[in-house]
């Protein structure tokens, strides 16, 4: 039980170092920000270089689809015009 109790802080330590080496935060913001993100690497650096995440595009079901999307695209961009 001792052992994995190390490993874990182990871990921890090296996560919060990935996190500072990639970013201008300290290790108590790093170990924080970890925390809040359960232990997330890539989330925590995007959280704290402000890089949002691409909202995925839809998968296209049917040429149907697509052209009547794009038709209420239109429409909505000439709406605002």
């Amino acid at each position: 039980m001792n052992i994995s109790s190390k490993q874990e802080d182990i871990d921890i330590d090296n996560l919060i170092g990935v996190v500072v080496r990639q970013t201008t935060c300290s290790t108590e913001e790093a170990e924080k920000m970890l925390q809040q993100k359960q232990f997330d690497v890539m989330s925590t650096i995007k959280s704290l270089l402000n890089i949002n995440e691409k909202k995925k595009d839809k998968k296209i079901e049917s040429i149907n689809q697509e052209i009547y999307r794009q038709i209420r695209t239109e429409i909505e961009i000439r709406k605002d015009l």
